[in-house]
Parts: structure tokens; C-alpha cells; sequence
């Protein structure tokens, strides 16, 4: 027992001093979605532009149905990363910013499948900035975004928020809309960080 014990504190130990020696990791929170919560809208000349929600089986077809999302808040850079189940071509990731005490979000990123870079706007929708994307599509595909903080004023601390589109053109006057909100409750609101601290 003693062994056990003296092993696993000199562990932590090495651990701790291996830690202190290395870069200070970026403070970072995780969401888990709410699954099979896929919202689909049709858009047409004759369509309302009314929504509904997809079955399970429907969710993981429509090759958007988000498993979850990371934000990383690091010394230079702000890294998001939302995962899926299936992830097919067409998509597109949102991402809202919030300074600290603001309801209304300070900037917006919209980044598009099949490009490397992502826009960031700010408060009067200008363009910021750009930020670079990555997407895997497929099986446990994802999408991740990483934007300079300078881009966004070298906020100290943020609060973010993600969401997830895939477009489908079903005619040259028909268009569906499938949708994700990111979020472990709602399916209508993409749900908001933690406060995360620039390491």
C-alpha cells in the first residue's frame, strides 16, 4: 500500500514539475450537444421558411448532427473545433463572441466547407478579419477554426458560442437548410461558454 502510494505521488510529482517547465496551456471548456436535434428548413417561393425537427435517423442523414464543440482560449490564438457523427460537404460553422458582461455578441465568424479561411465580422457585420479553417469530412468528421486574438481586440477573457449549417439544393427554386445549434438543452440557441481566460 505504501508503494502504491509513494509511486503515485512522485507521478504527480514529475508531473507537476514537467508541467511548470513546458508553455501554459490554453484555457479551454467543452459542450456536448444535444443529439438528433437536426432542424431543417426549406427555402422557396413557396415556403414560409418554416422549421422542424429531425428524427434521430433523419439527424445522423443529414450530415450535420453535432456530437459536441471545444473552445481553446491560448495566448495568441482562439481555437474552436465542433465534431459530428457524419459530416458531409456543404457545411458551414458560426461562432459568436461575447466580451465580458455583454448580452449581444462583439464578433461573428462564418467559416464555409471547401475553404481554408473563415471571416470574422465584428458589431456592423465589416470584416475583422480571417481566420483559418480546417474540415474532415466523413465519419466523426469536424470542423475547426483558429483566429489571432489580436483579431479580437486581445480580449482577455471570452465567452463563445457555435452553431452549424449544411445547405442542399433540391431545385433551382428549392433550397433545405439543416441546422445545429450547439448546445446540451436548447435546439433553437446556441449555448454559451464558460468564461475562458487568455493563458
Amino acid at each position: 500500500m505504501r508503494l502504491i502510494t509513494a509511486l503515485t505521488t512522485a507521478t504527480l510529482a514529475a508531473a507537476t514539475v514537467l508541467g511548470t517547465g513546458s508553455a501554459a496551456h490554453a484555457e479551454q471548456t467543452s459542450i456536448t450537444d444535444k443529439r438528433a436535434d437536426v432542424l431543417r428548413t426549406t427555402v422557396s417561393e413557396d415556403s414560409e421558411g418554416d422549421y422542424e425537427r429531425l428524427s434521430a435517423a433523419a439527424s445522423k442523414k443529414s450530415g450535420i448532427d453535432a456530437k459536441g464543440v471545444r473552445f481553446k482560449h491560448g495566448k495568441k490564438t482562439v481555437t474552436i473545433t465542433a465534431k459530428f457523427s457524419r459530416l458531409k460537404s456543404g457545411s458551414t460553422i458560426y461562432v459568436e463572441f461575447y466580451k465580458p458582461g455583454r448580452r449581444s455578441a462583439s464578433f461573428m465568424l462564418y467559416g464555409w466547407d471547401g475553404s481554408r479561411r473563415a471571416d470574422v465580422l465584428d458589431r456592423d457585420f465589416d470584416r475583422a478579419c480571417t481566420a483559418k479553417l480546417r474540415t474532415r469530412n466523413g465519419r466523426n468528421g469536424s470542423i475547426t477554426v483558429t483566429v489571432k486574438r489580436s483579431c479580437l481586440d486581445d480580449e482577455p477573457k471570452l465567452r463563445m458560442a457555435a452553431g452549424a449549417y449544411r445547405t442542399v439544393m433540391r431545385s433551382e427554386e428549392s433550397i433545405d437548410i439543416y441546422a445545429d445549434m450547439l448546445s446540451s438543452k436548447k435546439i433553437l440557441t446556441p449555448e454559451r461558454s464558460r468564461l475562458l481566460k487568455a493563458s
